[in-house]
């Protein structure tokens, strides 16, 4: 309620809570007016003490409801309340983004030949897919992290101290805050890439060199395997996804002869 009420101060709230609490509590009372010409029976409306917006219940909507009448302050609710309770907490989480398994799976690849030269390279991607960065590598703010467990150096690097307010990170200590690693946005990655898969480069030489060494042909060429990958997420190979700690996938260069006898 800090982030929600934080202009009210702690001794009204919870002079407020407690009013609310204890009337949400005392039975339904039968209250009305003369709605349909004649007071009886059928003009009888059941409420209850406490319930400000007459919704039915007592509860915290109406403590937000009571706050903003008698402090008079406006008391606003920030953030998604999903289920209309008047909190925004855990109850209000909803799927974001996408999932991680990629809707668009692509490859492409071109192949060029001039005189000697042959040129080829493929490409591979991922796209609409969205993974958590929140893995036991990326949680500092954990017991078990602090004290046993490296840290993961885009933590250490940018976690808040007094002199660096703008942090990406909360502060770190010996301990667990369970605030600096609840699911949110914040962990969410844009997982999409498109990663140089293969390229080759070679050169045939002429017949009549070959032939004096006994061969039909002869080509050398320099081969290469996942050279490049271009993503907006940098920490690690996105196509890990959560396992930052898994084994990238590995860069290959090759240098061959192909040759024909």
């Amino acid at each position: 309620m800090n982030r929600i009420l934080h202009r009210i101060s702690p001794r009204l709230i919870a002079l407020l809570s407690a009013l609310i609490m204890l009337l949400s509590v005392l039975p339904a009372y039968a209250a009305g007016s003369d709605i349909d010409g004649d007071i009886d029976g059928d003009d009888v409306v059941i409420s209850k003490v406490g319930d400000i917006n007459a919704d039915g219940s007592v509860d915290v909507k109406d403590l937000v409801r009571l706050m903003k009448y008698i402090s008079g302050v406006d008391v606003t609710i920030y953030g998604s309340d999903v289920n209309g309770d008047g909190v925004v907490d855990s109850y209000d989480v909803k799927p974001i983004g996408y999932t991680s398994i990629p809707e668009i799976v692509y490859g492409f690849g071109f192949s060029l030949q001039w005189k000697a030269f042959d040129f080829s390279a493929f490409f591979q991607g991922v796209g609409h897919v969205n993974f958590s960065t929140r893995t036991d590598q990326t949680q500092g703010f954990i017991a078990r992290n602090s004290r046993e467990a490296n840290l993961f150096s885009d933590v250490y690097d940018n976690y808040w101290t007094p002199e660096r307010l703008d942090a990406k990170y909360p502060r770190l200590f010996i301990g667990t805050n369970n605030n600096n690693n609840q699911n949110s946005s914040f962990w969410m990655a844009n997982g999409r890439y498109m990663r140089l898969k293969n390229l080759e480069i070679g050169y045939t030489l002429p017949k009549h060199i070959s032939q004096k060494m006994a061969m039909q042909n002869m080509r050398v060429y320099l081969s290469g395997v996942n050279l490049f990958t271009f993503s907006p997420f940098k920490l690690w190979d996105p196509d890990l996804q959560t396992g930052a700690t898994n084994y990238p996938n590995n860069r290959i260069i090759n240098i061959g002869l192909t040759i024909g006898f």
